[in-house]
């Protein structure tokens, strides 16, 4: 049986200092074109979503200044 290995594709987004409070998962939403919220709720399940470099659940809530990658 082959390996079979999922591509990720990798993003950088800083949140503007105007930014209010917002779930991660809908701020993504925002930037990633095709991107479905299941999608991005699973990679938060699985660890590939970080804040200021810390893994987070697709509930935390994105501030202004944040990086998520």
């Amino acid at each position: 049986m082959e390996d079979i290995q999922e591509s990720f594709e990798h993003y950088r987004f800083t949140a503007d200092k105007g930014q209010s409070p917002l779930r991660v998962d809908k701020f993504l939403m925002n930037f990633i074109e095709h991107a479905t919220r299941t999608r991005i709720q699973k990679a938060a399940v699985d660890g590939n979503i970080k804040v200021n470099g810390n893994v987070v659940k697709s509930n935390y809530r994105v501030k202004a200044g944040d990086t998520v990658t």
